[in-house]
């Protein structure tokens, strides 16, 4: 998943949300913004579940 490449390199949001504005994403990176930051409480069509996620950053040795 390349959100986590998002948090793996501790990218700001404020550029993250740059990058979404210039592709025409921003609801989807918001939406995953706050899924970050509630730790999976705020989730969307746009997001995945939370303990896959967590497991997924495990494999991957990324720290959340």
């Amino acid at each position: 998943m390349e959100f986590l490449l998002v948090v793996q390199e501790e990218l700001p949001d404020d550029d993250f949300q740059d990058s979404a504005s210039y592709y025409g994403i921003e609801d989807i990176v918001t939406e995953l913004i706050e899924f970050l930051r509630s730790e999976g409480e705020i989730t969307s069509d746009n997001t995945p579940r939370w303990e896959g996620f967590e497991t997924l950053a495990s494999e991957y040795e990324v720290a959340l």
